[in-house]
């Protein structure tokens, strides 16, 4: 518990009590400012001599406060029928003394309801940390030895495992550890529990009767863990009454897939992440072990799901913002599915305005904004000058912030206006955009419960006088913003395109997810495309896109398009600038020309599966034929595509593959026809998955992964739902490499 909470707080960076003794909390907690949340982390055996004295000191802690707890350790039946209703009684007020809970599993959840505590908790599964890179070698003899890491206390199951090693009936077969034809030992990878010192010389013994090796490690330093785990023959995790393992985690962390008991528990982490650990009934340890044995590979993961401590936090900052309220991940683009979902406080909210040599509207958006029915109290807002001459005056209590005039930088005002503040979500409005009482409250409130929302408001427009808009007056909406709403529900819908419809003067998200972004890019300099080229990354990064019809801010005058008509020359050397500046960051083929050889490509493909030349050549002409990519061909690169920069010879180089849009393999022998590639990962994107295999004339011909996807699935740690679905590529198997009649027109 101690070193969960510790590891929590490290990776947020937030600020740690640390007392030696539950009892000297009062007098710590009074060193803090009114109103500090807390988050506790609660085990009854750290907390008090007794479970009732844990909960007393969990109340006090409370009482008063914005407390959230994470509870460890939590009752079951194996308990014991007193102790289990001590620790139910200890572990049911602290949960109500908390505003929220937290637990490492669903099988802890049904454990703390068939305890009767009925607070229908939050699930954040423990990490899979990063193991330290070893530092000495492997304890020896694990290479011939069943190991059982963790902590030895009754019950653990490392006497079931010196007897299932008894009746394994192994000891003469060989070993694939050289010197160890006498089958496995056991090795208790662990010290002691406090107060069960006697069991090491307990199961020593219980092995000498059995005529088992038993060995007893004592403390593993974190320097050594990471070889010891790789070392060990046989990874095993037979505790049958676990709750949540972080032994279990460091096993999948080292890349071995553990023996574990069959239970609720071990059925979860196989679900959770499959192929993770080996399940063994009660009874079938003997064969279990023997078959591990004889066959080690089946204890070696090929890859270890990402679940580091990144993504924990990630999930503790959610259910903070969310107030506990949403039980799962949000999958595709289905923020629908929190609609009515509010947190249980309005969020801290900076508004960031930006503003250049126009005091008047500026001071009827801060009049608007100072009417907003979002409480005051939870409400900044900053002026970002993008170096006005002289400085716009602002009202007490609105914090002014200034950059030199070097051009239209609104991109980088926008981040210097965030960087200001310290809200948990920020809200950016145009120093000419005047919003409606309502607009703060509306545009805040999904970003509040889903993190990594980005939302977009209705601007209206108006010829504005005073601080309201007429209705009856306004002006039209651009009629392409209004068909792209209708035909994407509100960007519910939303697919590569849907960057288009972002506009960064009505626009919110929260500033958690605005800085993993980096913000707008503030290289950019000249009017327009900055929302664009934000909401592009936005999404590529996973983020979830709506438009909030009830956020209406009103601009003063007409939009761009109907400005244009004074000037249309003008007009259109502008937007070409924004289109040129736009189409060198945007890689989806709706933002640039087709035959273009871009630094930044829309797709990295690796050609794969051939020692044929010739097959390998035409797959790789037809996707360089119809595709924006990089490639990378199995082998040195053919002589015939040597002087061509998009190829690569065994792999696309990762500062390319960080940029694109999808990743895709091919099989040598495919032709997939212009444009295939582009909008395959245009689909898989549509359909909210994160990696396809890609199918030609009913073969498998690939595998498609895409930015976003990738990016969604690591966010919560869960595996694409879909992990099987396969998507129809367009494009036909090349019946025989023969290159002339391919480079002559006649082959297929």
């Amino acid at each position: 518990m101690t070193e969960h909470s510790a590891e929590l707080a490290a990776t947020l960076g937030a600020p740690v009590l640390r007392v030696r003794d539950h009892r000297d909390l009062p007098a710590a907690l009074a060193g803090l400012p009114a109103g500090t949340p807390l988050h506790l982390g609660f085990t009854d055996r750290i907390w008090g001599a007794d479970p009732a004295a844990a909960a007393d000191a969990v109340r006090r802690t409370c009482a008063g406060r914005d407390a959230t707890v994470t509870l460890h350790d939590v009752p079951q039946p194996s308990d014991g029928e007193i102790s289990f209703r001590a620790r139910a009684d200890c572990y049911r007020a602290v949960s109500s003394a908390a505003s929220a809970v937290v637990v490492a599993s669903h099988h802890e959840r049904l454990l703390l309801g068939e305890a009767g505590i009925d607070h229908a908790p939050t699930v954040i599964p423990l990490p899979l940390p990063d193991l330290p890179e070893a530092a000495e070698p492997a304890l020896p003899g694990l290479d011939a030895a069943v190991a059982v890491f963790g902590f030895l206390y009754p019950g653990k199951g490392h006497a079931e495992t010196v007897d299932a090693l008894a009746l394994a009936g192994i000891g003469g077969v060989s070993s694939p550890a050289p010197g160890h034809a006498g089958g496995p030992g056991l090795v208790a990878l662990g010290e002691c529990s406090e107060g069960h010192e006697d069991l090491a010389d307990d199961l020593i013994a219980r092995g000498e009767r059995c005529e088992v090796r038993v060995a007893v490690s004592g403390y593993v330093p974190a320097g050594r863990l990471g070889a010891d785990l790789e070392a060990a023959a046989v990874p095993a995790a037979p505790h049958r009454h676990v709750s949540a393992s972080g032994s279990i985690a460091a096993w999948i962390s080292a890349g071995r897939r553990p023996l574990t008991a069959e239970n609720r528990y071990t059925r979860e982490l196989a679900e959770r992440w499959p192929g993770t650990v080996t399940l063994v009934a009660d009874g079938d340890w003997p064969e279990a072990i023997r078959r591990a044995w004889t066959e080690p590979a089946t204890t070696r993961l090929g890859t270890v799901p990402r679940w580091g401590w990144a993504e924990v936090c990630t999930a503790y900052r959610r259910f903070w913002i969310a107030g506990e309220r949403i039980a799962a991940p949000v999958t595709g683009n289905r923020w629908d599915l929190l609609d009515g979902v509010t947190s249980p406080r309005p969020p801290r909210v900076d508004v960031v305005v930006i503003h250049y040599r126009d005091p008047g509207r500026l001071a009827l958006v801060l009049d608007a904004l100072a009417a907003q029915t979002h409480p005051a109290g939870r409400l900044r807002v900053i002026v970002a000058d993008d170096g006005s001459p002289d400085p716009p005056a602002v009202p007490e209590g609105v914090t002014l912030v200034r950059q030199e005039d070097r051009g239209f930088r609104a991109a980088a005002a926008r981040n210097l206006g965030a960087a200001a503040g310290d809200g948990d979500v920020l809200v950016f409005v145009d120093g000419d955009t005047v919003p409606e009482p309502g607009f703060v409250t509306a545009i805040s409130r999904l970003p509040s419960v889903a993190p990594e929302a980005v939302v977009v408001g209705r601007r209206r427009y108006a010829r504005l006088t005073g601080p309201g808009a007429d209705p009856e007056t306004a002006l039209p909406d651009p009629q392409w913003l209004v068909d792209g709403y209708r035909d994407t529900r509100n960007l519910l819908d939303a697919d590569d395109r849907a960057y288009r419809y972002v506009l960064s003067s009505v626009l919110a998200c929260s500033r958690t997810f605005f800085e993993e972004l980096g913000g707008f890019a503030g290289d950019m300099v000249g009017y327009g495309g900055e929302d664009w080229e934000f909401g592009w990354r936005a999404w590529q990064a996973g983020a979830l896109l709506a438009h909030e019809p009830e956020a209406v801010a009103w601009h003063d005058g007409p939009d761009f398009g109907a400005r244009s008509t004074d000037d249309p020359a003008a007009a259109l050397a502008t937007k070409n600038a924004e289109t040129l500046a736009l189409a060198g960051r945007i890689t989806e083929p709706g933002a640039r020309p087709g035959g273009v050889v871009s630094a930044r490509p829309d797709l990295a493909v690796t050609v794969t599966g051939a020692d044929d030349e010739a097959a390998v050549l035409l797959t790789a002409s037809a996707v360089l034929a119809g595709a924006d990519c990089a490639l990378a061909v199995p082998g040195p690169v053919p002589v015939l595509l040597a002087a061509d920069p998009r190829v690569h010879a065994h792999a696309v180089p990762a500062g390319i593959v960080d940029g694109v849009r999808a990743e895709i393999t091919l099989e040598a022998g495919v032709a997939p026809t212009p444009g295939a590639l582009a909008e395959a990962a245009s689909r898989t994107n549509r359909c909210g998955l994160a990696d396809v295999g890609l199918v030609v004339d009913g073969r498998r011909a690939g595998r498609l992964a895409t930015r976003r996807g990738r990016a969604r699935v690591e966010r919560w740690g869960a595996p694409d739902p879909e992990r099987d679905a396969t998507l129809g590529l367009s494009g036909w198997w090349i019946a025989e490499p023969r290159l002339e009649a391919h480079f002559g027109g006649w082959g297929r």
